[in-house]
């Protein structure tokens, strides 16, 4: 039994001091599948500018169409820092900042008919098309992030963290779960925990 606790001690330690067995992330890039705490969900590019410091940009398009007309356009968009605290050969933890935007546009629900009153008396109608509304959401969050590698090129990701959700006046656009999560024109939500296991999943391919 003393003998395999020192074993056990011996691999530990030699796992903890000896930099062979981390992974070198130095220039590498990588693009995949990313859904931030934030609610930014799309193609997550991420590069290491050194062996632990990376740089990472999210991105998500959608539209909707609705009876052969547009009804709206979704973007979203996140960009964030990250430094690998822990590397090991087979899994690294980084903890970063991350913004996150979100950006709904929605054209006019009708056009709006202006009348023009002429020095002669007739009325001459003029139709002047309204301009699409948008709305813009920020959020900001702290992800703790586990990255383990199935190969030297694929690796999946979890996250959890602290996040921070301002709700504009015209209601949510990007979808957070768990605690903070708020929906409510005008509301802030604080939440600690946020994550999950479907909720922050992703991978990524690096080159």
């Amino acid at each position: 039994m003393v003998r395999l606790l020192l074993t056990v001690a011996l691999v530990a330690a030699t796992m903890a001091v000896s930099p062979a067995h981390a992974k070198d992330m130095n220039g590498k890039f990588g693009v995949g599948l990313t859904q931030t705490l934030g609610g930014v969900s799309g193609l997550g590019l991420r590069y290491f500018g050194t062996r632990r410091l990376a740089f990472e940009v999210d991105f998500g398009v959608s539209f909707i169409d609705r009876d052969n007309e547009r009804a709206s356009t979704e973007v979203l968009f996140a960009a964030g820092v990250f430094y690998a605290l822990v590397q090991h050969r087979y899994a690294n933890l980084m903890l970063g900042i991350r913004g996150d935007v979100g950006l709904l546009t929605t054209p006019p629900n009708s056009s709006q008919t202006v009348t023009v009153s002429e020095a002669i008396d007739t009325q001459t109608k003029s139709t002047t098309t309204e301009v699409d509304s948008a709305a813009l959401q920020f959020n900001i969050e702290i992800p703790l992030i586990v990255e383990y590698f199935f190969s030297d090129s694929f690796a999946i990701n979890l996250a959890v963290g602290l996040v921070i959700i301002f709700v504009p006046k015209d209601g949510a656009i990007l979808e957070t779960s768990g605690p903070g999560a708020v929906v409510e024109a005008g509301d802030i939500g604080f939440g600690l925990g946020a994550g999950g296991l479907l909720g922050s999943a992703g991978f990524t391919f690096y080159f």
